[in-house]
């Protein structure tokens, strides 16, 4: 799928929808047929426990400088 066939397909419908059409695409040409779901949680996961360990990490005087 070319980028603007995936813009524009973004534009006319939801997520949820994207990721059925993107995992049929995916099928129908007998790639590996991932959950995208359960990739997408999974790396909303990892990015908020990243984000959480780095605020963790930092000492509090580079938090401070940071927090508005």
């Amino acid at each position: 799928m070319e980028a603007d066939e995936y813009n524009h397909l973004r534009k006319e419908h939801n997520l949820d929808w994207m990721i059925d059409e993107l995992q049929r695409r995916s099928r129908d040409k007998g790639l590996p047929d991932y959950s995208l779901r359960a990739l997408r949680e999974a790396l909303l996961n990892n990015l908020s426990i990243a984000k959480r360990t780095f605020e963790e990490w930092q000492p509090p005087q580079v938090r401070d400088m940071f927090r508005h």
